[in-house]
């Protein structure tokens, strides 16, 4: 007698689903991209000719916080409408320390501003942007600054950190070191791993705990 009734009007009730891989958060277009692999390309040719991660980079970069926010907002109320009640949504599409912030600040924002629960992943190790070309450490340097990661933990703005362990991105020695500095900080390990060569970074998820090792394309 104490319970609430609930009228379906017909429909079905079941769980909220979870998306737990996604780039929710970011500027631009890259549409012209599919005719490029309908004509053949492969990512990674797309990416060595300045297209792929780089050209969203630019984009993000461009936009600021609320600007992120409003184009993030429509695409959580189609995901809701389609009974996603949880999302995890990385960064990765600002390659500086302000702008990977930036993203994880929309990404709280968002959290706010509508019903589905949110949570962060820090991806700064999605790609090395062209002004620390042939300075890979540099940037990991950067964006694995003890103060960039406390900030981070300290505000709540991600529970994960991943990593793109891939030719085209991170080796498996640089992966361990993102992921390892960064679980010092007590966010935990995720991976993109062997999507497009075996790296053996599905090896390296195991050997540091990660939560997830996704894509998995070329695993053997």
């Amino acid at each position: 007698s104490d319970c609430e009734l609930v009228d379906a009007m017909g429909g079905c009730v079941v769980p909220g689903l979870i998306d737990c891989h996604t780039h929710t958060v970011f500027a631009g277009t890259r549409e012209g991209e599919f005719v490029q692999r309908l004509e053949g390309k492969s990512y990674a040719e797309i990416a060595e000719a300045g297209g792929g991660i780089k050209v969203t980079v630019e984009a993000v970069r461009a936009a600021d916080r609320d600007r992120l926010v409003e184009l993030a907002l429509p695409r959580l109320r189609r995901m809701l409408a389609n009974g996603v009640t949880t999302v995890e949504i990385k960064s990765g599409y600002g390659l500086t320390v302000d702008d990977e912030l930036k993203m994880l600040e929309a990404i709280r924002r968002l959290n706010e501003l509508q019903p589905i629960e949110l949570v962060g992943t820090y991806l700064a190790a999605h790609t090395v942007p062209r002004e620390f070309a042939g300075r890979v450490d540099a940037y990991l340097d950067s964006v694995l600054d003890d103060a960039v990661l406390s900030r981070i933990r300290r505000e709540g703005l991600a529970e994960f950190c991943d990593v793109f362990c891939e030719r085209t991105a991170f080796d498996v020695a640089r992966s361990r070191r993102v992921l390892t500095t960064a679980a010092r900080f007590g966010l935990k390990p995720r991976l993109h791993a062997d999507q497009i060569n075996q790296m053996g970074a599905t090896i390296l998820a195991g050997e540091v705990g990660a939560i997830s090792a996704d894509h998995l394309e070329t695993i053997d």
